[in-house]
């Protein structure tokens, strides 16, 4: 079988290769490339991507339509933001907008953010759960008097999506709660956004589904195609369902499901795109086996070559690696070059950017490559992909740190035609465990009787059932206890924890670290993602569940909600090792550890974790 590849001129440490096994024959005679400077003009830096940058967003629209929009943090640490526009596919943009300046009745809030209509501009505020809305045209650059879309107050969830119908018409789609449940409601402008037909849903189903994240697509001939997350079906779980307008978004007719799969798992996240007659969805999907006995989640695609009456059977279209692959972004240029964006988990646990290609409507999709060099800074989310130019895109993501959030952007683009071999199947990282025995007794607590010396420095910590729980109340943030020891230089720590089996998410173990020390050892265990640890040895305030330091080792590993996972920590001034239930899981030599302080347990959200049988020994000769 031979692969297409991508051809990237970036070098990153590597914790897993890539494997090139497709679901539906998926090779190309193309390969993606990282594009020369996507940018043209003298000062290409003109379109900043940094740490300064705290919003970022790139959309595109056919004819060479292409928006920029970001926020800027001064050095007082105000935030402003930001956009400018091209009409010649990113050659050159218009000079730098302030969106507060939008209008001076736009100042508490400004608004929410701006979306590329096919013939204009149209900026979005979102207030007290109402959605209100103003635009502009490429020729007329005055803004329209502002209008509210939603005709019932305070009933918006979630964000809104707006599209231009080839008769210049505005759509919009939005979850709305005022039927008592969430669902996709529509509504359409014949005046530029001055006034909007009264709201309906699009399809009401009698069992009351939770409906979200709708999205739209344009069909040939002005047909609209309306997607969404749709939870009506208790036997499939969440499927992606949708609906088909032939008239304006006046009347609507169900189109069916997207995926094709029977299972009580979920689809979620989807993307779609349009060319022509040509619809195309990409979801995270949860059907295939994984580790463990458990699912994991992977990238599929469908596609209607028939203006959306039908959808081809699903194929997966990321490379079959264990790992977690989800938040696929779709998009697709003037010539029909299909390429989808995602975070994936195959080579590090908090994520990667990926690409792939597809130039025949996706049934053949180039072996996907990562594009992220940040598996040292922190996790991937917020991604977003846009066609800029024939076969070129632009892809951006956060990467949020302990030390802040920094936006990236990278162009890519199909180019080549020599294949690449298949990557090789991934290889764990090496690790030299050390030969430690456990010596004499120094601390144990069973948590049969209430605690005596322990500090909670964060959350809210109880006793219950013989074992520690502790939780947090209120908004999601980062909770922590530590044991009444101090902590020795080398030692060997034992106990258990547990995630809960309704709320789950983090189990974290704290070494050389103390109720009021921003510098610690951190190592985390994470529901159905795997194990790390970190240094975190700077003055940064800890925040919430962000990674603490620099990644010294990780491994996946799909942990179950409700089982208890005994664990055994090895612990030396220049390394140490974690196993659980018997398993080495990491192991990570390093030198310039903080000195010894506090040994402590904790988590992060109202997901409670549980503790037990912690006992520290000293280390035998």
């Amino acid at each position: 079988m031979r692969t297409a590849g991508l051809i990237l001129a970036i070098s990153l440490p590597i914790f897993y290769s890539a494997s090139a096994v497709k679901s539906e024959s998926q090779t190309s005679g193309r390969s993606l490339a990282e594009a020369p400077v996507l940018w043209a003009g003298p000062d290409p830096g003109s379109l900043p991507a940094g740490e300064n940058i705290t919003g970022l967003s790139i959309q595109s629209r056919d004819g060479g339509r292409v928006l920029y929009s970001y926020s800027k943090r001064s050095d007082q640490g105000t935030t402003d933001r930001f956009f400018r526009l091209s009409l010649n596919a990113g050659k050159t943009f218009s000079a730098e907008e302030r969106i507060q300046d939008i209008s001076e009745t736009w100042i508490d809030p400004p608004p929410t953010g701006l979306t590329l209509l096919e013939r204009g501009l149209g900026a979005v505020r979102i207030h007290d759960s109402n959605i209100y809305f103003r635009m502009r045209t490429d020729r007329d650059r005055r803004w329209t008097a502002e209008s509210r879309v939603n005709d019932e107050l305070s009933t918006v969830r979630g964000a809104p999506v707006f599209r231009q119908a080839p008769d210049g018409s505005i759509i919009c789609v939005w979850t709305d709660m005022r039927h008592g449940f969430p669902l996709v409601f529509v509504s359409r402008s014949s005046d530029g956004g001055s006034s909007w037909t009264p709201n309906k849903p699009i399809e009401y189903d009698f069992r009351e589904g939770d409906q979200w994240g709708p999205q739209l697509a344009i069909g040939a001939g002005g047909r609209l195609l309306a997607f969404w997350e749709d939870w009506r079906d208790r036997k499939t779980l969440v499927d992606i369902r949708y609906a088909i307008s032939d008239d304006g978004g006046e009347h609507w007719r169900a189109g069916g499901k997207v995926n094709d799969d029977a299972k009580h798992v979920w689809q979620l996240d989807f993307s779609v795109a349009d060319h022509g007659s040509n619809i195309y969805v990409a979801f995270s999907d949860f059907r295939d086996p994984g580790e463990q006995g458990d699912n994991d989640w992977n990238i599929y695609f469908s596609r209607s070559e028939n203006n959306g009456n039908t959808f081809s059977p699903n194929s997966r279209l990321n490379d079959v690696v264990p790992g977690i692959d989800k938040q696929p972004r779709l998009t697709v240029d003037n010539e029909g070059n299909l390429f989808c964006a995602w975070q994936s988990g195959r080579r590090s646990i908090f994520g990667d950017v990926a690409v792939a290609y597809s130039p025949d409507s996706g049934r053949i999709w180039s072996r996907s490559e990562l594009i992220s060099d940040v598996d040292d800074y922190g996790e991937i989310s917020g991604l977003g992909i846009s066609n800029v130019g024939p076969g070129t895109v632009a892809v951006t993501w956060l990467e949020q740190g302990h030390a802040g959030d920094r936006r990236r952007m990278k162009s890519v683009a199909a180019s080549g035609t020599e294949p690449l071999p298949a990557s090789e199947e991934p290889d764990r990282k090496a690790r030299n465990p050390l030969n430690a025995d456990s010596g004499e007794l120094l601390y144990s607590e069973d948590f049969s009787k209430p605690r005596s010396g322990w500090t909670d420095s964060a959350g809210v910590w109880l006793n219950v059932e013989n074992s520690l729980m502790g939780s947090v109340v209120g908004k999601p943030n980062y909770f922590a206890s530590f044991a009444p020891l101090e902590e020795p230089e080398s030692y060997v720590l034992e106990g258990r924890f547990m995630l809960d089996p309704v709320a789950h998410f983090v189990a974290g173990i704290f070494l050389r670290a103390g109720p009021e020390s921003s510098r610690q050892l951190v190592i985390g265990n994470q529901f159905r993602v795997g194990a790390w640890i970190s240094l975190k040895n700077d003055d940064f305030p800890l925040k919430g569940y962000r990674l603490s330091g620099k990644v010294l080792d990780q491994t996946r590993f799909p942990f179950q909600k409700g089982k208890w996972y005994p664990f055994r920590v090895v612990v030396t001034p220049r390394q140490i090792d974690y196993y659980v239930d018997g398993r080495l899981m990491l192991s990570a030599e390093t030198d310039g550890l903080p000195p010894p302080d506090r040994i402590g347990f904790g988590g992060y959200t109202a997901a409670p974790t549980y503790f037990d049988d912690l006992k520290v020994f000293s280390l035998k000769p």
